[in-house]
């Protein structure tokens, strides 16, 4: 199956990119702790300290002569190395294949300088050999070019804490790989989100353009009507003309309106105009105006505050416009018979909240309530509006610096919460 593109973004290229270091750094480690030999054979760069310490094996001593046994010689001739063995003197007492330009008595810094440094492109390494309680040195040369380096450290410290080396290296690459999956995680959500909000907004530009030629039609057709000069309707027909024409202009204004308070709160262009008000006799006004309107007077509304005097600042237009959607939503999804509670309680900061004990929600209808272009799924309410009411809803309270969350099931009913925060 061909990868998408979401996931060549989001995971395969960071997995590669992840990989790309762990091969680096382990051919820096590979590179940094071999070498090559002459004849292109791959050796740890620790093998010549190694052979060096082992190779005493092979020599022997005859009363104060040393020896290498044919082994010994073997070896260093396969290898393409040279021997030099020094009594406590410090004078050459063998030397097999030893180069030239080397002496045959040193000194003890000449010993450190050699080793330390090498010479002629050979590395030079010591190793030490005990006879009739006197100590010889032995020198190996490798025509290799290895690097002694030295580090002053606590060596008690360092033996511990390599432990602790190995466990943090170990433990950056698995946080970088689970940060790596997180992230290419988190990428393709947000890419699922957004391409779930073009489909949305796709889908609600088509529902809109189809909801503007609803109201369109009869105000073009009713103009057309009175505009014919051979028409002839009796007043009572202008009026519900007039009617007609009026309901529909409102409707349109609406949705025309909905949109752009919409884009305006998205890109901050609405500013608050907030000021210091009674905020129990502000929503008491807003359910009092949404009561007076005839397609809900006869409805079940209760306001319940905690208390009468809770001040507070807050744009007015914007907070009714919200609780306005807010109640009505529940209002207009409801039947008739169905009871509205709305409470306010807390002292600094407060919290609405809008209950009821209607048809409720599914589990899709509640996570779709607040986003834009949301229309919920139910077949029992014609979708009317605009579907960025309670979208709306949620942009004016977070822009207060609140937020708004809703609880429903379906049977049970809907409480919706906003929280505003205290204020100095």
């Amino acid at each position: 199956m061909k990868p998408t593109k979401e996931f060549r973004r989001f995971i395969l290229i960071p997995a590669v990119l992840l990989l790309g270091i762990l091969l680096t750094a382990a051919f820096m480690v590979f590179y940094s702790f071999t070498a090559r030999t002459a004849d292109g054979k791959i050796i740890s760069s620790r093998w010549p300290h190694d052979f060096t310490m082992d190779f005493a094996q092979y020599i022997s001593f005859s009363g104060e002569a040393p020896a290498v046994s044919a082994d010994g010689q073997n070896l260093l001739r396969q290898n393409g190395l040279w021997l030099q063995i020094l009594s406590p003197e410090g004078q050459q007492v063998l030397a097999l294949d030893k180069p030239d330009t080397l002496p045959e008595r040193y000194q003890p810094y000449a010993l450190t300088h050699l080793y330390q440094y090498g010479t002629d492109g050979y590395s030079v390494f010591l190793g030490e050999l005990a006879q009739g309680g006197e100590t010889y040195v032995y020198l190996v040369g490798f025509p290799l070019s290895i690097s002694k380096v030295t580090m002053y450290v606590d060596n008690a410290r360092y033996s511990a804490g390599r432990v602790w080396i190995v466990v943090t290296a170990l433990l950056t690459a698995v946080l970088v790989l689970a940060l790596t999956v997180y992230s290419g995680y988190v990428s393709a959500a947000a890419e699922r989100q957004r391409k779930k909000d073009e489909q949305a907004k796709t889908e609600w530009l088509a529902n809109t353009t189809h909801d503007l030629k609803t109201p369109l039609a009869p105000l073009r057709g009713y103009a057309e009507l009175l505009a014919d000069a051979t028409a002839q309707p009796d007043p009572a027909q202008v009026q519900k003309y007039g009617q007609i024409m009026l309901k529909n202009a409102l409707y349109t204004q609406q949705l025309v309106d909905d949109l752009k308070l919409t884009y305006q709160l998205q890109s901050g262009m609405l500013p608050l105009q907030a000021r210091q008000q009674n905020l129990t006799r502000f929503v008491r006004e807003v359910v009092i105006d949404i009561l007076n309107t005839p397609e809900y007077e006869e409805r079940n509304v209760t306001f319940l505050p905690e208390r009468e005097n809770a001040e507070y600042c807050f744009d007015a237009q914007l907070l009714r416009r919200a609780l306005d959607n807010i109640i009505i939503n529940s209002l207009k999804h409801n039947s008739p018979e169905v009871s509205t509670a709305i409470s306010l309680r807390g002292e600094n900061g407060f919290a609405i909240t809008v209950k009821d004990n209607g048809c409720g929600m599914t589990q899709t209808e509640l996570d779709g309530l607040f986003a834009r272009y949301y229309r919920g799924t139910s077949t029992e309410v014609k979708a009317e509006g605009s579907g960025l009411g309670m979208a709306i809803a949620r942009q004016i309270i977070e822009a207060h610096g609140g937020t708004i969350t809703a609880q429903s099931a379906p049977g049970v009913g809907t409480e919706i919460t906003i929280r505003l925060p205290a204020q100095n």
